[in-house]
């Protein structure tokens, strides 16, 4: 799997929103880093990093794996949805994404990015049960069991 089926992907499972979401957060992250630039006080510069409905630690990742910079938002947002989206199905059952699917994209993230899709189930996954279960089926698909 290459970063164009991610992001078409992410486009299938978004819809008409997917743009629109981009725009959102490019705008956002604009707004605050001028905001930033124009009343810091301090010698010091900084970096925002967006977090998605309290799961900070997922979009962090990613968006880091990018390099932290907004010209790369539109990647690391098409990735998130795409992580959310798997982990979330499986979790759920509904089949919505093939194994084949789910392996591409566990091997683009461990290729690309050195991430392992497993590792970001709990970001997703409330309750530690449904955190163990997911985890298994995601490792069985994975690893073609």
């Amino acid at each position: 799997m290459e970063y164009h089926d991610v992001e078409h992907l992410a486009r299938t499972i978004k819809g008409d929103a997917y743009y629109k979401e981009i725009r959102l957060l490019k705008d956002d992250i604009d707004f605050f880093s001028a905001y930033i630039r124009r009343n810091r006080k301090s010698n010091f510069s900084f970096i925002l990093i967006p977090f998605h409905q309290s799961i900070y630690t997922a979009f962090k990742d990613i968006y880091e794996a990018f390099g932290l910079s907004s010209l790369y938002i539109d990647n690391a947002y098409a990735v998130y949805t795409v992580m959310k989206a798997i982990i979330i199905d499986t979790y759920e059952q509904t089949m919505k994404f093939n194994s084949g699917q789910i392996r591409e994209f566990a091997e683009y993230l461990n290729h690309d990015f050195d991430m392992n899709l497993e590792d970001y189930v709990g970001c997703f996954v409330g309750c530690s049960h449904g955190i163990t279960e997911t985890k298994k089926i995601l490792h069985d698909m994975i690893n073609n069991r």
